[in-house]
């Protein structure tokens, strides 16, 4: 039996209302807030280590996941962080992995999507063998843009 034209079309309609069409659904914005741990580690001469105080630091952090492009960007508070990304490398309902390395720098960490924690580490190295680590323990919240 064939359906009614006027039901059909009310079909497709609430379809296409359930159906996300923007580029903002594909979109989470967070606000982060929580502790670094900086610790600084330089490489001696007879590559022995030694390891500074590590002291947390409160930290804040925009974070923006794009689904679509599978990117973390705004994770760190560095200089560059505003355009640097890295990939998402797995993903469920209940987590979102990502890391990245570039030249100097590797990060990874994880977001959990139920509790909002995020959980992070990059480090960092210089020519002269200086090694940055930085550990976040972040809470995260999603947010809207504000215009």
């Amino acid at each position: 039996m064939a359906m009614p034209m006027k039901k059909l079309i009310i079909v497709i309609a609430v379809a296409l209302q359930a159906t996300p069409t923007s580029a903002a659904d594909a979109t989470l914005r967070l606000s982060c807030e929580g502790m670094v741990t900086v610790t600084d580690k330089v490489t001696v001469t007879d590559n022995t280590k030694m390891e500074a105080d590590a002291k947390p630091e409160p930290v804040i952090a925009n974070v923006i996941v794009d689904f679509t492009d599978r990117t973390v960007q705004g994770l760190f508070y560095l200089q560059s962080s505003l355009d640097y990304q890295v990939k998402v490398t797995a993903m469920n309902k209940a987590t979102v992995t990502f890391g990245g390395i570039s030249d100097s720098k590797a990060i990874s960490g994880k977001i959990d999507r139920v509790t909002g924690d995020m959980s992070a580490t990059s480090v960092s190295t210089e020519p002269e063998g200086l090694i940055l680590l930085k550990t976040y323990a972040l809470k995260c919240r999603p947010v809207q843009r504000m215009f």
